[in-house]
Order: C-alpha cells, then sequence, then structure tokens
C-alpha cells in the first residue's frame, strides 16, 4: 500500500483534475453547481426540452449558452408496463480525447480544444426496464472516464408518444445555506431600546434568515439585556438592545439562510 499526491509538479492530468475537484462539491450527486437545465415536457414525439444553464460535475464544467435550444428523446416504451428514464448531463473524457487528437492535439490546440469542448458533454437518456413497479435506471459515474449526473426524472407509459408535464419531475438542486456576519454599534441612551437597521448584499439571501446578535466580551452585563433582531427580512434587520447604563454597546451579529 502506497500514498500518492496528486497536484504536485507533474502529477495532474485531467482525469485526476475530475478527481480532484469532484471532492469539493456536495459529494452526494457530482455536481456541486447547476443553475437552469430545467426539463420539461415538449411538443415531439417523447420529446423534451432542457432550459439554458451551467453545471460543475465531476470537476467538468459545462455551459449551456442561452439563445440556443437544447432536447433530448426518450425510446419509445413497447411494453406492458411504464418504466422510469433518467435524462442526465453527461461528461465522456475519452470522447472529448478522441476528438481532441482528431482535431490536431497539442499542434493545433485552439481547434483541438473546440473540439474537445463540444465532444465532452451532452444530454442523455438512460433507459429504465419496464415494470409493475418500475426502478431507476443505473448511471455511470466514474470521474475521469465518463460521469452521469441526473436532471429529471422521466415515467415513460406503454406506447406513449407524447410526454405529459406531469410524468417529468425536475431534480431541484439542493439549497446550500449562506452565512453573513459583522458589527452594529448601538448608542448611549439611558433605559430606553436603541436599535440600528443593518442591511445584507443585494440578493444575498432569498428568504429570511436567522439572526444572532451579541454584545461584545467587554461590555458590562448590565448592559446586555434584551439583545433582539426585529423586522427581519431578506434584506435586512433591525438590531435593537435594552440597556440600564448610558454606554454605547458593540454587538456582534450573524445571519445564515437560504
Amino acid at each position: 500500500m502506497s500514498l500518492a499526491a496528486y497536484g504536485v509538479q507533474g502529477t495532474v492530468d485531467d482525469s485526476h483534475w475530475a478527481q480532484m475537484l469532484l471532492q469539493l462539491g456536495d459529494g452526494r450527486a457530482g455536481m456541486s453547481v447547476r443553475s437552469g437545465l430545467v426539463v420539461s415536457a415538449a411538443t415531439g414525439t417523447r420529446l423534451l426540452n432542457v432550459s439554458p444553464g451551467q453545471c460543475l460535475q465531476a470537476g467538468v464544467y459545462v455551459i449551456a449558452a442561452a439563445g440556443s435550444t437544447y432536447t433530448t428523446t426518450v425510446a419509445a416504451n413497447t411494453a406492458t408496463n411504464s418504466r422510469y428514464d433518467l435524462i442526465c448531463m453527461q461528461v465522456d473524457w475519452l470522447a472529448a480525447e478522441a476528438a481532441y487528437t482528431a482535431a490536431g492535439g497539442d499542434a493545433s490546440p485552439d481547434a483541438a480544444g473546440a473540439a474537445a469542448k463540444l465532444a465532452g458533454a451532452s444530454l442523455v437518456a438512460v433507459q429504465g426496464a419496464a415494470a409493475a413497479s418500475p426502478a431507476l435506471p443505473t448511471l455511470t459515474q466514474n470521474a475521469g472516464t465518463l460521469w452521469q449526473t441526473p436532471l429529471a426524472r422521466v415515467l415513460v407509459r406503454p406506447g406513449v408518444t407524447q410526454i405529459a408535464s406531469a410524468d417529468v419531475l425536475f431534480y431541484q438542486p439542493a439549497d446550500v445555506e449562506k452565512t453573513i456576519s459583522g458589527e452594529v454599534v448601538l448608542s448611549a441612551g439611558g433605559t430606553d431600546p436603541s436599535s440600528k437597521a443593518v442591511s445584507f448584499p443585494p440578493s444575498y439571501f432569498a428568504s429570511t434568515p436567522r439572526v444572532v446578535i451579541t454584545a461584545n466580551a467587554d461590555v458590562p452585563a448590565n448592559v446586555t439585556q434584551n439583545l433582539s433582531a426585529t423586522g427581519r427580512s431578506a434584506s435586512g434587520f433591525t438590531a435593537n438592545i435594552s440597556r440600564s447604563t448610558t454606554t454605547s454597546v458593540t454587538c456582534s451579529w450573524i445571519a445564515s439562510g437560504l
């Protein structure tokens, strides 16, 4: 048994890079960043639309540029039972390498790189097996070789020619909680509550976050009564404190949410 360090000089190829970045993602589906790429039923024989978007999966960044149309088709179901297909974003390192070589490789890096970009990613429908209680198909997920990440599940009914919207389940990416913190100084003013508005960066939170306010450690105990955050929203909150002295109070706050 031996240890191997990848990331030092001369050690990282495309496969190792993919496996390294995979560890930085959420680790559950291999896709750490995704926007758009919404799958929906389209008019046409078992046709599905995929909206423009982008993703980082298994170390590869894929862009489906705006202004283009992206579609995929599920195969006919000639069985008597339904099946589940998975619409996937597929990254194929071997196909990209073959395209790179065919386009001139290192001798023509610009053309070869462009060819590899086109060959490296595709939208595919991975077919399941028809059954009375159909199961999801098994995906290939080998970073550096071939990786399929599911975007949506499609119920393919027997003999269907037009996929119904109700039979498409889009896999919405899990929201990632964000945290932001700062300090606020509440001015002196006897026993009356003092307050100050705090604003978050624009569009930082999509919904109202949790807020905790803590008076700094060097503040006397009798001025740290009734710390609270009121008027909370996705754009900010109001810091409040009631105290029994006229001392200004510096408070730390932290907000966490989606």
